[in-house]
């Protein structure tokens, strides 16, 4: 007679053995990943204004390439700060489990007057001494090194900023701690962002050369007077200046545009009494006394620009003090034009853009 039929059990076992611990390592593996994420340096992009002219929207073209650009694009896009103080409010109250990584601060600005974007939002803009002003007035936030550290890259993101160390300097300042120090980077060029025709969303950033000359506001010269004054400064250059001034826009490495902008200088002297203040009716006054004044000669050499490129504004005011009384003063404030004859650089996808601190 046959003994019954014996089935191992062993197998079947062994089986789900095998199982069980394929789910437990593909668990693990999972979180190692998510740990991974959570601990990796984040990057984060402010966009620090809004677009008052809708010919040139600088600030939704740089939104949509750090949203979207698959080379430069961050792991998030800030449009809502609007001031320094506001980017530093927002760094600290939004903790990440390590120091930032990179952090893009957005905003348009030149060498001359530093950063567009105010340090409060009722504030001054972010200039040079407004900066250092504000530091020594402490309003300026305390940023801890678990948030910015000797690693983070902060880059400035505007045009031709990298020619003003002073201000590269100020912001590392307003953003260090006792411990430690972010790195600061920016370009010499002008940065300049071009949408595709046929995606908008799809934006491609260049850098630009550029070359520059002034005029007083309000009084620009003609474009052959224009054209011969930037081929007597810039007599080396190869650049076709005649058709860089009937350009506004460029699209492609190697196009040459123009772009203007004003900078605006303002000054308040006070005076023992009114009948100290300067009679200066005419421009011609005006514009002899500003030449002569020390601290405007001072101040103006700094920006390289001469007192006659400026169109003067002047008038007798008062000045309240702190003891509620008023000092007689005299209000000067000058505009001088500034033309950028731009040529379009070749892109660059490197995430730092191979800046200089």
């Amino acid at each position: 007679m046959n003994s019954p039929l014996k089935i191992s059990r062993m197998p079947i076992i062994v089986v789900g053995i095998l199982f069980i611990c394929i789910i437990s390592c593909e668990s693990e593996r999972k979180q190692v990943i998510v740990q991974n994420k959570q601990l990796k340096r984040e990057t984060i992009t402010f966009i620090l204004g809004d677009d008052v002219d809708k010919k040139n929207p600088f600030y939704l073209k740089a939104e949509l390439y750090y949203r979207f650009n698959e080379d430069n694009k961050t792991e998030k896009v800030i449009t809502s700060c609007h001031s320094l103080i506001e980017v530093q409010e927002y760094l600290i109250e939004n903790t990440v489990p390590k120091p930032w990584d990179l952090i893009n601060l957005v905003s348009h600005g030149n060498q001359y007057l530093g950063l567009s974007v105010k340090i409060t939002p009722d504030g001054k803009r972010a200039s040079v001494e407004n900066i250092q002003e504000s530091q020594e007035n402490g309003i300026f936030k305390n940023i801890s090194k678990d948030v910015i550290n000797d690693k983070t890259i902060i880059v400035l993101h505007g045009c031709g900023l990298g020619n003003n160390l002073e201000l590269a300097d100020a912001i590392k300042s307003a953003f260090s701690n006792k411990d430690t120090s972010p790195q600061i980077k920016t370009s010499k060029h002008f940065e300049y962002y071009v949408s595709d025709e046929s995606n908008e969303q799809k934006i491609t950033k260049h850098l630009a050369d550029f070359w520059i000359t002034n005029y007083k506001m309000g009084y620009k010269p003609s474009n052959r007077v224009i054209e011969k004054r930037l081929a007597a400064k810039y007599p080396e250059s190869d650049v076709n200046w005649k058709e860089a001034l009937l350009k506004e826009h460029a699209s492609k490495a190697g196009e040459v545009f123009h772009y203007t902008f004003e900078i605006p200088v303002k000054w308040v002297f006070k005076y023992d009494c009114k009948d100290s203040i300067p009679k200066l009716e005419n421009k011609n006054l005006r514009l002899q006394w500003a030449s002569q004044n020390p601290t405007i000669s001072q101040d103006l050499k700094k920006l390289n620009i001469s007192p006659d490129k400026f169109n003067w504004w002047m008038r007798n005011i008062y000045v309240k003090n702190e003891d509620g009384s008023k000092t007689p003063a005299l209000w000067v404030k000058g505009y001088c034009t500034m033309l950028c004859v731009l040529k379009l650089l070749p892109q660059n996808n490197d995430k730092r853009q191979n800046t200089k601190p």
